[in-house]
Formats: structure tokens, C-alpha cells, sequence
């Protein structure tokens, strides 16, 4: 296959993964916001205008699909992702590296970093486990740093479970960890 079909082929799967996004999150917020709204017109008027309701939630849908994964797709660039796969609209982020350091020294290296050392940070039989402080881009995430043998797993992952974008908190959180670790 040529260059240039290559090419083609990955920004075609970048913009199907982005349109399924931006549809996903349509279709979410415009709905569950059309249902509070329609209730509680219906509570507070005894009455409902569906237009009215449709439009309201078509245009939140829209309107907060387009903020949310611009936001996320600019902050996943930030970390170099020019290219986005399914994968990087994924919350949940895990990475493996080869262990060079024990649980211990991990958990030691993480306490003395300025960023890492406001978690609260502890070990729990082979792996280490952190959490954040809720901040204005997520409601925290939860850190685990599991020693596999020959290798270390570090995956973070949002504490709201019902979280859809983290505008690459935990993308940042699992390089953060690479970085510090690979200097360790």
C-alpha cells in the first residue's frame, strides 16, 4: 500500500473515530438534558411544549458535544497525539514499562516530586495506589502502579465512573509517572 492511501486511510479512521464521538456525546447530554427540562417544565407548568423541548435539547446536545471533545482532542494533541485512534478518547489510560525500580522506590520517587507528592499516595501489597485532588478539568483520578515481575503497569483512571472526558488528565498522569520512573 502506498504512502499516500496509508495517509488517507488513517485520517478517514480519524474522522470516524472523532464523528462517533461527537455523536455519542450528542446523543447523551441532549437527551438526559431534554428529560430534566421536559419534567420539570411538566412539574412547573402542568403542561409541556415539545418543540420547545426538542430544541432546547438539540441545541445543549450540540452545543456541549462540540465544547467537550474539541476540548479533549486539544489536550490529547498537547501530549503529542497528532493522529487520534479510539484509544486516546479512552479515560481509562494504561501504560507497562520494564521494571527498574521496586514498589518502594517508586512510592519514595513519587513522594519527593512537587506535582505527584500532592496525591495522596500509598502501598498496598505490590502496587502503589494514588489519588487526586478534584481540579476544574476532573473530579480526581485514581492512580495504580502494579508490579508485574518484569514489569510495572501504571494505569490511571477517573474516580466518577461515569466520566466521558478527562481532557487527558490520565494520559498526562500515566506520562508523568513514565517520565519520573524512567529517571528513577
Amino acid at each position: 500500500m502506498s504512502k499516500e492511501k496509508i495517509n488517507k486511510w488513517t485520517k478517514l479512521n480519524n474522522m470516524k473515530v472523532t464523528t462517533k464521538l461527537y455523536l455519542k456525546s450528542f446523543f447523551i447530554y441532549g437527551i438526559i438534558f431534554g428529560l430534566i427540562m421536559t419534567l420539570w417544565e411538566y412539574i412547573d407548568e402542568e403542561k409541556i411544549n415539545l418543540w420547545r423541548q426538542v430544541f432546547q435539547g438539540v441545541f445543549f446536545g450540540g452545543f456541549m458535544s462540540w465544547a467537550t471533545v474539541t476540548a479533549h482532542k486539544r489536550a490529547m494533541r498537547k501530549y503529542g497525539k497528532n493522529e487520534l485512534t479510539e484509544e486516546d478518547f479512552k479515560v481509562s489510560q494504561c501504560d507497562y514499562i520494564i521494571k527498574e525500580n521496586s514498589i518502594q522506590e517508586i512510592y519514595d520517587l513519587m513522594n519527593h516530586h512537587e506535582a505527584i507528592n500532592k496525591w495522596k499516595i500509598e502501598i498496598k501489597g505490590s502496587n502503589v495506589i494514588g489519588k487526586t485532588k478534584t481540579s476544574w478539568s476532573s473530579w480526581g483520578e485514581k492512580i495504580i502502579i502494579s508490579d508485574l515481575g518484569e514489569n510495572i503497569k501504571i494505569e490511571s483512571k477517573p474516580v466518577l465512573k461515569t466520566t466521558m472526558f478527562d481532557n487527558g488528565k490520565n494520559r498526562e498522569n500515566v506520562l508523568l509517572i513514565k517520565e519520573l520512573i524512567g529517571k528513577g
